[in-house]
């Protein structure tokens, strides 16, 4: 089976990963091929009863089971030992039922239905499935087909036990969480009673980590493995169903990764022959209460998503397709003018580069310019990349290079190469070279008049401003701002620009000191500081965010006011009532709708006594669209004050 990680993603706000030990569950799976539930690890003799599984091919039990960390989908294997065929099923664990991924099943010489691992690779997405003959697969589970076959299980030349025949009824792979960026794979021999790694599962060769203690029965064969990992300390726990000696039931362990030491639990069920077992993963995703998030997982083309207010749980995680072949993904960025995500690929092998959008629900990109170009952005792809919202062009600077570019979106080419980046004669940090790793401009919303350009340098851990982005001229604004991994340089930051208290929110996503992984922070350019918020993820390492705005800006203007019906507000400004004035109309029968500068509409309500409240609405520059008995006045401007 697995090694799980417990996505905690049933939140409360301002309550963080509350999970424990204690409250973490299992799915089981009897050698009668009946499922129940352990809703208490620290208690296995309490499950659920045991209910029947259908819906799978007649002649076929299950081989295996295991959760799938991407989407918290119970899994389970379904091997006729007499043809040698095997299925993918996807569980209902509260009914029973066993769907299909592919109606059509694949030979897998796996032996004897009593001796066969299953289990996902949390990193590709994979599942894995051992037999105890050594036969070694790679399968698919979106298709239910076999991705690889690998090589045979042999234990490596300089093992203890390399003499020996490997006989593995059970594996498990750590770090079972969505955007894992690195497994490692245990597993354990019937015959030798031992806990071994397979560095290499590819390869199929064992390292023997040491004697669990326990004589497993060789009748039945009954044993599978899985591992929790807390999601606060995220340390490890492996967890083992066996029978042991010449019993039946199975108790359930706990296995210390490093010694390979078995400590019994408990009976499971009171008395239960369990074949498989797997840890729960809870994919349920609570609501929305930040910004939503987007970026990409470092030095792979995969899009996450997640909330600024729980960045560790990530919502979405697919593969971005669609990109020329040999392409990263080397900027990201939110287009403010029409809210699409846009992305380049760069092959720093052939120095060109091509603009994207990314269908944020697919991952599919669709190129803008359908011939790459070429760009000098050197051999690297720490590019930095960001709209700006007046101009409505991105610019992409080079933190190899230091070149400058301003691209048009809506043709995907270079529209201008501006001057090489630099610090001024009389800055902080004059006569260093600058490695601008990370771009934002801020007021990111259609129809902006001004924007600010902040960037990150990586090296100095500074963060500068760009007076002139054309001009390429720095200014340090925060000389110490984070230490950036120096061996793995990625970072990146962005604004949200919110509409309701007219400021710009600024994230950053920066694995800082000797972290490879990210966290996310948000930074205060007034006061050139930064707030962390948490980890990305459960340990994923990021090269670009994007925030996605909140709504598609639209033009707010009184461009067709000469066709349509006047009224009038007044005072204007106003503080607390708008008196509104409509000629030949009753006021009374109105309503109104009123807008921000972005288009966003803040407020709703009915004209009384001819006037409305606005004393709960921000100081600033409003829209207000009448409406009298269905008849559409036209757009008056307004200023709270």
């Amino acid at each position: 089976m697995k090694l799980k990680l417990q996505s905690l993603l049933a939140l409360t706000a301002g309550v963080l990963f509350t999970q424990n030990i204690n409250a973490q569950s299992l799915v089981g799976i009897t050698q009668d091929d009946k499922v129940f539930t352990m809703a208490n690890i620290a208690a296995p003799g309490l499950i659920s009863t045991p209910i029947t599984v259908t819906g799978m091919t007649a002649g076929q039990t299950i081989a295996g089971a295991d959760v799938r960390p991407l989407t918290g989908e119970l899994y389970i294997m379904g091997y006729d030992a007499l043809s040698n065929t095997a299925q993918i099923y996807s569980l209902n664990t509260a009914t029973g039922v066993a769907a299909a991924i592919s109606s059509t099943p694949m030979s897998l010489g796996l032996g004897a239905t009593d001796a066969i691992s299953f289990d996902f690779d949390p990193t590709m997405d994979r599942i894995r499935v051992v037999g105890a003959n050594g036969k070694n697969y790679n399968i698919n589970p979106v298709n239910g087909a076999i991705v690889s076959t690998d090589a045979d299980l042999s234990f490596g030349l300089a093992d203890v036990n390399h003499l020996a025949t490997p006989s593995i009824g059970a594996i498990a792979y750590t770090n079972s969480y969505v955007g894992a960026g690195t497994t490692a794979l245990y597993s354990y021999d019937m015959a030798l009673n031992v806990l071994a790694a397979i560095d290499s599962p590819a390869t199929g060769v064992l390292h023997t980590i040491g004697n669990t203690g326990l004589m497993v029965n060789t009748v039945t064969h009954s044993i599978d493995m899985d591992v929790y990992v807390d999601p606060v300390t995220l340390n490890s726990t492996a967890y083992l169903a066996a029978n042991t000696n010449a019993d039946l039931n199975d108790n359930l362990y706990s296995i210390d990764l490093n010694t390979g030491i078995a400590t019994s639990l408990g009976l499971i069920g009171g008395g239960l022959d369990v074949k498989n077992i797997a840890i729960t993963i809870n994919r349920a995703l609570p609501a929305v209460t930040g910004k939503m998030i987007f970026g990409v997982q470092n030095k792979t083309n995969t899009l996450v998503s997640f909330d600024s207010d729980n960045p560790r749980l990530l919502r979405t995680y697919m593969p971005v397709t669609g990109m020329a072949s040999g392409q990263m993904i080397a900027g990201l960025d939110f287009r403010p003018s029409d809210g699409k995500l846009y992305a380049m690929g760069y092959d720093y092998l052939s120095g060109q580069y091509q603009l994207y959008t990314i269908n944020t629900a697919t991952g599919t990109a669709t190129a803008v310019n359908s011939t790459a170009a070429a760009i000098n952005l050197g051999m690297s792809n720490n590019v930095a990349f960001d709209f700006d919202p007046v101009a409505d062009k991105v610019r992409v600077i080079s933190r190899e290079t230091g070149m400058n570019y301003r691209i048009n979106p809506t043709s995907g080419a270079i529209e201008m190469t501006d001057t090489a980046i630099v610090y001024g004669t009389s800055d902080v940090n004059a006569g260093k070279t600058p490695h601008i790793g990370a771009i934002a401009y801020t007021n990111s919303y259609n129809h902006a008049t001004v924007t600010e350009l902040y960037a990150l340098d990586d090296s100095l851990g500074s963060m500068v401003k760009l007076g002139s982005p054309n001009g390429g001229m720095l200014t340090t604004t925060a000389a110490s701002l984070v230490m950036v991994n120096a061996t793995d340089m990625s970072s990146d930051i962005d604004f949200f620009y919110d509409s309701t208290s007219m400021n710009n929110v600024g994230y950053i996503a920066v694995n800082s000191m000797t972290s490879l992984n990210d966290k996310l922070y948000t930074v205060n350019t007034n006061s050139s500081s930064m707030s962390l918020v948490s980890d990305i993820g459960l340990g994923v390492s990021m090269s670009d965010i994007a925030v996605q705005p909140q709504y598609k800006n639209a033009v707010v203007g009184i461009a067709s006011i000469e066709n349509k019906p006047q009224f009038t507000v007044y005072p204007n400004p106003a503080t607390n009532d708008l008196y509104i004035n409509v000629t030949g109309a009753n006021a009374d029968k109105a309503y109104v709708s009123i807008a921000d500068i972005t288009g966003r509409v803040v407020k709703n309500t009915i004209v009384l006594q001819g006037r409305v409240s606005i004393s709960d609405l921000q100081n600033g520059i409003y829209f207000v669209r009448l409406n009298v008995n269905g008849t559409v006045y036209a757009t008056q401007k307004i200023v709270k004050q």
